[in-house]
């Protein structure tokens, strides 16, 4: 049994660690150097295939290794997070990310309610997810062409006399924030289904009995019931947008800038990859910490 345990999981274990365990701490170990430190690291990781090629593996890994003794380490890249232009892009992210968290928590509390409740949930559940059957950015330039100044939303209301010109609506953290709750609203949905899926309805019934009122029995007994759900509904929704890159540089504009925006202008316009990989680095944790948290619930006996 160990045996066809091991055959299946070291296929993935290799996978996991050149694809993501590697690059990870690549990317943690160039948030700790300079620029010439990353310098020295790019030259090293050019050089490693044509040494491998012309003169063997063994020999490649010889060059290879000792370029690491010439980094320099320091908390430089660190400190620049602090700087205004970090600090305000970080705050404009978090805010960003935590409207977006909560009103898909909204959103997602009476959709899922009405889809568990519902005998076409089966249906309902194909709906939820026939959007990621769909190319992302079809789906960002559609929501462009109803947001723009020239879109469904303005031409309407423009037609209709209400407007004398059209709402900015895009290219602007207004909608940052509904393209991320559009996004991220299934990944509320789902966890918030589920947990209601596991709710004891009778408990509902019990507390009507005794005399509790029918918000009384949402607010004490149903929200605490499925308070595992909203809580990884949440977690979704917040950590899918606060690394997200996409959504702000197709609908943002230059006061909209995010943290994902902020890595890959500092990797590729700003060649500042040491602060690049430092905002990287704070993306991470802050995700694997909201995932620690969200997984540690039911170890503490919380549903």
């Amino acid at each position: 049994m160990n045996n066809k345990l091991h055959l299946y999981t070291t296929p993935y274990l290799i996978w996991m660690s050149l694809f993501f365990v590697v690059p990870t701490l690549l990317v943690i170990l160039v948030s700790f150097t300079d620029q010439v430190s990353w310098d020295i690291i790019v030259t090293a990781i050019r050089n490693f295939h044509p040494n491998a090629r012309q003169h063997g593996f063994g020999y490649a890994l010889q060059e290879f290794i000792p370029q690491f003794s010439q980094l320099n380490f320091s908390l430089g890249a660190y400190q620049e997070l602090f700087e205004p232009r970090v600090t305000i892009t970080m705050t404009r992210t978090f805010t960003i990310s935590f409207v977006s968290a909560v009103v898909c928590v909204l959103f997602a509390l009476p959709t899922a309610h009405y889809i568990s409740s519902s005998p076409q949930k089966d249906l309902w559940l194909l709906l939820l997810i026939l959007p990621f059957w769909t190319n992302f950015l079809i789906r960002i330039f559609t929501w462009i062409k109803i947001l723009g100044n020239n879109g469904i939303i303005n031409s309407t209301l423009l037609n209709m006399g209400i407007l004398d010109k059209p709402l900015a609506m895009i290219y602007n953290n207004f909608a940052v924030t509904i393209m991320s709750i559009y996004v991220c609203l299934p990944f509320a949905i789902i966890p918030i289904y589920s947990a209601i899926e596991k709710f004891d309805s009778s408990l509902w019934e019990v507390s009507e009995d005794l005399g509790a009122r029918p918000w009384q029995s949402f607010v004490y007994v149903f929200l605490p019931g499925i308070k595992g759900g909203i809580i990884s509904a949440f977690i979704f929704a917040f950590i899918n947008t606060f690394g997200n890159y996409a959504v702000a540089k197709l609908v943002g504009g230059q006061d909209s800038y995010v943290l994902g925006t902020l890595v890959v202008h500092n990797a590729t316009v700003g060649r500042n990859m040491p602060l690049a990989a430092s905002i990287s680095t704070v993306i991470c944790l802050v995700a694997l910490s909201l995932m620690l948290l969200n997984t540690s619930k039911p170890l503490k006996g919380g549903k």
